[in-house]
């Protein structure tokens, strides 16, 4: 008798053990499970849907969806996959693209909004209140919906508000320089630009003499790429590093890709991966060229560089800041080429 109580003690002890032992456990690792399970850590599972996309010479590899591909820059919740932005950088093939996005979304392929808005004498930088606007159209507007405006960078989390996608394409900087030099003095062969006023001996002075003559306009070139980036804080409008900085850091938290104008076939495949719910189809349309698409925004009369005026612009000029910024994009568009195996 006594020996039997002994093993039902004994028992007792080792069940009450084990269950204080499972306490322990389930006490540790529970908020754990719940953390996962609201999609605090990112799980390689949210990846593995994959479908793919081929052209001619620009293969795209497996497709995630843009929710599973945008949790590698940050948390997805954060995010209004519905909304799309350009927020186009000028003289990189904006209107370009501007034209593809509305052929793109017009229904065959697929079915979104498309606003595009210009104000003679619009600037890209806004005031507090202006942003404020902005945002308040665009909860407005129907979704899924597409934004395209030369507008910086805006955070729509400073306004309490999920940031949308953002995309953008931009070239190499003296290309970008010389195209711009030449538009405002001899425009497009749509007839746009051409027409800032400047005497005639400056509207003839082709951009190599602009160096050599060390004219202000080709010593303080416009500062453009790395504002758009940077945002609507007054430094990004200063030549600085700073402004750098702060245009990397928002490319890399919050654009799902930026494109190159030097490799539109590819920019589109990637895009195409990327975000098909706004992009599919792209690359077909690009193949069919000038019937869908009119290109007739190139600049006219863009005179060739010296090899002395590159090196001046590269070493001299705030252009070696804006090719900081161009070659941490470069790095990136190659970066996400090879991970989705896009040539």
């Amino acid at each position: 008798m006594r020996g039997r109580r002994i093993v039902r003690q004994a028992q007792y002890r080792c069940i009450s053990g084990r269950c204080q032992c499972a306490l322990f456990l389930f006490v540790l690792f529970a908020p754990l499970a719940v953390l996962h399970y609201t999609g605090f850590f990112a799980s390689d599972s949210e990846n593995s849907r994959e479908s793919r996309s081929s052209s001619a010479g620009h293969n795209a590899g497996p497709r995630p969806n843009t929710k599973a591909d945008m949790a590698n820059i940050t948390r997805m919740e954060e995010f209004n996959t519905d909304l799309l932005v350009y927020n186009r950088v000028p003289k990189c093939g904006s209107i370009w693209m501007t034209r593809l996005l509305y052929i793109l979304g017009a229904g065959d392929r697929n079915e979104y909004h498309v606003e595009s808005p210009y104000e003679p004498g619009e600037k890209p930088f806004l005031t507090g209140d202006e942003e404020k606007k902005v945002i308040d159209h665009l909860k407005e507007v129907p979704k899924p919906g597409v934004y395209i405006r030369h507008q910086y960078f805006i955070d729509f989390a400073e306004h309490k508000q999920k940031r949308p996608l953002y995309i953008n394409v931009i070239r190499d900087p003296v290309e970008k320089f010389r195209s711009f030099y030449y538009f405002i003095r001899n425009g497009n062969l749509e007839g746009d630009g051409g027409d800032v006023p400047m005497s005639e001996s400056k509207r003839l002075m082709n951009i190599n003499d602009c160096v050599s003559r060390r004219e202000k306009e080709c010593t303080e070139p416009k500062w453009q790429m790395v504002p758009y980036f940077c945002g609507q804080d007054p430094r990004c409008r200063q030549r600085n590093s700073w402004a750098v900085t702060k245009a990397k850091e928002n490319i890399e938290k919050y654009y799902a890709a930026v494109g190159l104008t030097e490799e539109l076939p590819a920019s589109l495949a990637l895009f195409e991966t990327l975000m098909p719910r706004f992009f599919h189809g792209a690359i077909d349309v690009k193949k069919e060229g000038e019937e869908r698409i009119k290109n007739d925004t190139y600049t006219l009369n863009k005179a060739a560089l010296t090899p002395e005026t590159v090196d001046f612009f590269k070493t001299k000029t705030s252009i070696a800041l804006e090719y900081d910024l161009y070659n941490f994009v470069k790095a990136r568009f190659e970066t996400q080429k090879s991970k989705y195996q896009i040539s």
